[in-house]
């Protein structure tokens, strides 16, 4: 048992601190931005990488914005600019977008070290592990194999668990008898 909490100590510790590292880096981030859209952070641009990398990270989508210009004798060129690829921009419309998805990193990741503390995300976290380990590894929740994965898992986790709970004094004997073939 004395495993299991100094297990939990260290991965509440290390979630806590990885996501209070990124809630203030993003914070940082995001006054930086806005001092460089008034001119006074002329180096900027060259956090564009870590800032779309935290983004990723938080799971804040990359939104498209609709662009329209006029290109003169009358005409209008229209588009979506997305924000990722056009980072850092001026434009009042992608800046805007820009500094929404800054605001929406920082939930995320506020959000994230209080979850720490509940203890209904330790119960999620335990009873659906297949599929936060699905999503740890990068797999689409929308596609299939990801579901076929996740049913297969998660049968496989509730078989491991329904087994351990009811057999466990059985599979304690079973192993300290085959540890002492040895």
């Amino acid at each position: 048992m004395k495993k299991i909490i100094i297990f939990f100590l260290i991965i509440s510790t290390y979630k806590v601190s990885t996501n209070l590292y990124y809630f203030f880096r993003i914070r940082h981030l995001s006054q930086m931005h806005l001092e460089w859209l008034s001119d006074r952070a002329p180096n900027f641009p060259t956090y564009k990488a870590e800032i779309i990398s935290l983004f990723k990270k938080a799971g804040v989508k990359n939104i498209s914005i609709p662009i329209t210009q006029s290109v003169g004798f009358g005409r209008a060129a229209t588009f979506e600019a997305d924000v990722f690829t056009n980072f850092p921009s001026a434009h009042s419309d992608i800046s805007g977008g820009a500094v929404r998805m800054f605001y929406e990193a920082e939930g995320i990741f506020r959000q994230r070290i209080f979850e720490t503390f509940s203890p209904v995300f330790w119960i999620n976290s335990v009873v659906f592990a297949p599929k936060k380990l699905l999503e740890y590894l990068g797999f689409d929740e929308n596609k299939s194999l990801f579901k076929a994965c996740n049913v297969l898992l998660t049968f496989i986790w509730w078989v491991f668990g329904i087994t351990i709970m009811f057999f466990l004094p059985k599979l304690k004997e079973i192993i300290i008898e085959l540890s002492g073939k040895l």
